[in-house]
């Protein structure tokens, strides 16, 4: 019986098939991640323009700087911006309808460059993230995330009266 030889060249032929379907899986599965992050992305910041608008129209803000979300109890678009007397101003544009936007002037409070000193002061050695202006149980607070020495991912709120630590949550990895 005869044994019947393959040619170095569909050796090869065979090779590029199977690299030609993992790249286009490869593909896929890149193509289906940017989908996702994108969509989501969308989701998180289609309220902005409304909420902006809503802030210029009901607050003493004339001048939007930035917005952001903050997820709390309750998820809240954060407007913040300048009045006509240069004065920053910070509005909680709530994302479900269901309340009233809340104002706070920044010299009402606490400032982010103070909150972010006292926090400084307290843990030298960590990453700052982010920090947010929020509102929970009715009070308004700053939100500062952070990694710590020992890799722990923290949420630690200040209430914005008067730098107090108001909550504190440590999530660790295993």
């Amino acid at each position: 019986m005869k044994k019947q030889q393959y040619s170095p060249f569909m050796r090869h032929r065979w090779v590029r098939l199977v690299a030609l379907i993992f790249f286009i899986l490869f593909l896929i599965v890149a193509g289906s991640f940017i989908y996702v992050y994108s969509t989501a992305m969308e989701g998180k910041e289609a309220t902005f323009e409304q909420s902006g608008q809503e802030a210029l129209q009901e607050t003493p803000i004339e001048e939007i700087d930035s917005i952001v979300r903050y997820n709390g109890e309750k998820a809240y678009d954060v407007v913040m911006g300048l009045s006509e007397n240069a004065i920053n101003g910070i509005a909680f544009v709530p994302v479900e309808k269901d309340e009233e936007i809340t104002y706070v002037q920044e010299n009402d409070g606490i400032s982010k460059e103070k909150i972010t000193s006292i926090w400084k002061e307290q843990c030298q050695d960590c990453t700052m993230q982010s920090i947010t202006p929020g509102i929970e149980d009715g009070n308004v607070i700053w939100e500062i995330t952070y990694k710590n020495n020992d890799h722990q991912y923290v949420f630690e709120t200040y209430l914005f009266e008067n730098g107090d630590l108001y909550e504190q949550v440590k999530l660790s990895k295993k």
